[in-house]
């Protein structure tokens, strides 16, 4: 329990780091590819894990007994402060555009009798991507069906190029 209190500021990190490795093993192995809304849910665990890291580093820092013996350091602690709330609102930001360009929806549908994960990858054209449903987590590496405008192209799960069309109105 002393640990825990002593390295309070290295939990959430170490537990992204042993999330995203199990998680990388379980790709790489599988060929499977995480789902967008749980790689999201991941991303924004990383920088709360990040800011809350940089709060213990700087309450270890201030914590040293030459810095509470130094004349100004109420000031330098201030600014210390005043710089990390500065800085939190430029990295919530980055994350919030990150997140807004990177994420594409998806949604699970039954087609040819198969159920599969549809990505939505353009927010201006019509441009789906078609891939294996596995479970709500993750989802298959290969895309199955693609969609651009009213082209459409369908590959087999090697990833070979079965059928090409257009479709009509």
């Amino acid at each position: 329990m002393k640990i825990i209190k002593y390295f309070w500021g290295l939990i959430p990190i170490t537990i992204f780091l042993l999330l995203k490795m199990f998680l990388l093993i379980i790709e790489k192995s599988l060929n499977l590819v995480l789902r967008d809304t749980p790689d999201c849910i991941l991303f924004w665990f990383l920088i709360f894990s990040v800011l809350i890291f940089i709060i213990y580093v700087i309450i270890k820092i201030f914590s040293f007994p030459i810095i509470q013996k130094f004349k100004y350091s109420l000031i330098i602690k201030s600014i210390v402060i005043s710089l990390y709330c500065v800085s939190v609102i430029p990295i919530l930001g980055f994350g919030m555009l990150c997140s807004a360009f990177t994420y594409c929806s998806d949604d699970t549908m039954i087609e040819n009798g198969m159920k599969m994960v549809v990505r939505d990858t353009s927010y201006l054209d019509l441009s789906l991507e078609y891939y294996e449903y596995k479970n709500v987590l993750f989802r298959g590496k290969q895309i199955l069906k693609q969609v651009s405008n009213r082209t459409y192209w369908i590959y087999n799960s090697d990833g070979e190029l079965i059928e090409t069309g257009i479709y009509d109105d």
